[in-house]
């Protein structure tokens, strides 16, 4: 894992800092897999706050930090299936920030506020990840067999209405046809009997 601290200073008075940290942690889903996560999160000490934070904490700070961020992510993670990670990756990521902001708030006293969490990777066991692959790859041929019969249901809708329109035409056309035949026989008649 790579971390860094960084601070900025205006003469010798700290006015803000900053900690990020990256790691790849293995962890779980609600179905038992073991899943790892790329996760990098910023954190910011509040400069009200930094003084009974180090009294509280010292220098060790950041194993601390870091098992609650842990700790959470965890927790955050067995609420999700296998699935879900390949699908809905931008939720799960919400969900990981909120989880793990409000424990450090909670845990450190408001003192710590996260800035930013990004789920930069999600890896399962090849085995597992073919298995889901080949299941979404199932479930996208079953989604385009349906529209494709639903596009064959409405064909079949489009050619019985196009014969029943041109039968009813073809209707229209003899209706018309023998009428103007019979008032031309009667016509004719008329004249002939005139």
């Amino acid at each position: 894992c790579l971390f860094f601290f960084s601070s900025r200073r205006r003469h010798t008075r700290c006015r803000e800092v900053s900690w990020a940290r990256r790691c790849v942690q293995e962890t779980g889903t609600n179905t038992g897999q073991n899943i790892y996560l790329d996760v990098s999160f910023d954190i910011s000490l509040k400069k009200s706050q930094l003084k009974a934070f180090y009294y509280l904490y010292g220098t060790d700070w950041k194993p601390y930090l870091m098992r609650i961020a842990y700790s959470a992510i965890k927790d955050t993670t067995t609420g999700y299936s296998s699935q879900t990670f390949f699908q809905q990756r931008y939720t799960i990521q919400t969900a990981l920030s909120t989880k793990v902001g409000s424990a450090l708030v909670n845990a450190t006293k408001g003192a710590v506020e996260l800035m930013n969490l990004q789920l930069r990777h999600i890896d399962l066991e090849d085995s597992y990840e073919n298995e889901i692959e080949k299941k979404l790859i199932q479930d996208l041929n079953n989604s385009i067999l349906i529209t494709k019969k639903a596009i064959a249901q409405v064909k079949k809708s489009v050619e019985l209405v196009n014969a029943t329109a041109a039968n009813t035409i073809l209707q229209n056309q003899a209706s018309v046809y023998s009428q103007a035949t019979l008032t031309r026989g009667q016509a004719w008649g008329d004249y002939l009997n005139s």
